[in-house]
């Protein structure tokens, strides 16, 4: 099933595979919450809330036109809706 959601027109964005934006994402998480301040909830919560979106519109764009079902994929947008239910409700007063 990767094989043919890699090979994808939707496996590359701006010129980038998916993959890298992904890990950027992830970087990006774990940096904000190594060096965590309440202000920079906004900014933590946006980056889940859009992972959460892309991996959800992905992984459907996967299992009914590509009809194939990656467990990278189906892996990323679990911890993704993880992360957005985290920083959503762990919203600083």
């Amino acid at each position: 099933g990767c094989d043919i959601v890699l090979s994808s027109r939707w496996a590359r964005l701006l010129g980038a595979p998916t993959a890298f934006w992904g890990f950027l994402s992830y970087a990006t998480l774990a940096g904000l919450a190594l060096r965590w301040r309440p202000r920079r909830w906004r900014l933590a919560w946006a980056v889940a809330v859009f992972g959460f979106l892309y991996s959800a519109y992905l992984t459907t764009v996967s299992l009914t036109i590509l009809e194939a079902a990656c467990p990278y994929c189906l892996t990323s947008l679990t911890l993704m809706t993880a992360l957005a239910a985290v920083t959503t409700f762990q919203r600083p007063e």
